[in-house]
């Protein structure tokens, strides 16, 4: 079966927001998937989400967190420029990512201070 790679998330002049839900072509009953996400940073100062749902998340409380590394469900980044890829696996038809800048209790986006999210894919 031929791998596709969506867009998952792209860059808002924002602290914090979340993405649009993408329904995962891919998706198989019953089969344990691989994911691989493609996050691309720029001077970022943040923290990177990614969610999943069953039913396309109509609710909040449809979405359950991807853990992203073994002891945290988000990557942090601080001043970073990086590419890094992680893959996750699981039966989860759509996904969505956020940022969340909160914790920086900053009043509004500057990209000289915040960076800049280059792209999120989601290959699968």
């Amino acid at each position: 079966m031929a791998m596709t790679t969506s867009p998952l998330l792209l860059n808002k002049a924002e602290l914090s927001y979340v993405g649009e839900a993408i329904k995962v072509e891919s998706y198989r009953a019953n089969i344990s998937n691989l994911y691989t996400l493609s996050i691309s940073v720029s001077q970022f100062t943040g923290r990177v989400f990614v969610e999943g749902s069953m039913n396309g998340g109509a609710l909040s409380s449809d979405w359950f967190p991807i853990k992203l590394s073994s002891d945290s469900n988000f990557v942090a980044f601080s001043e970073t420029t990086i590419t890094i890829g992680i893959n996750f696996q699981g039966v989860i038809p759509y996904l969505r990512a956020s940022i969340n800048r909160d914790y920086l209790n900053a009043q509004t986006y500057n990209t000289e201070f915040h960076g800049f999210l280059n792209k999120i894919t989601v290959n699968y």
